[in-house]
């Protein structure tokens, strides 16, 4: 998946389905946490959140979580690489995307 979002925006929130390898989706009910990670190449990660903070369950029986952007995290222009570590009722953890990550693109803005 490639998300794309201007330089110093804060809207729209990423939204991601989290379907296992196999491609089928996750029932994340009862699900304990989901920490969001977003690297870029040069600075490393630049944005680490939680259920605790500004990722939320949309649809837990879809799959379907978001993270809402926060001021500074679209400051650094260029291509990122993100995941979502979900913390089962259980205690396993699972990282998704499984196989790859989800690729974002901070775009230059033309105005200030």
């Amino acid at each position: 998946m490639t998300f794309t979002i201007k330089e110093g925006d804060t809207a729209p929130a990423l939204k991601a389905t989290l379907k296992r390898g196999d491609g089928d989706v996750v029932d994340l009910t009862g699900v304990q946490n989901i920490e969001f990670y977003l690297e870029d190449a040069l600075e490393g990660i630049i944005v680490e959140d939680d259920l605790s903070g500004n990722v939320s369950i949309v649809s837990a029986s879809d799959g379907l979580i978001q993270y809402a952007w926060q001021d500074g995290d679209t400051d650094i222009t260029g291509q990122k690489q993100a995941e979502f570590s979900v913390t089962f009722p259980s205690g396993d953890t699972e990282t998704f995307p499984n196989s790859e990550y989800l690729y974002i693109t901070v775009q230059n803005r033309l105005s200030e």
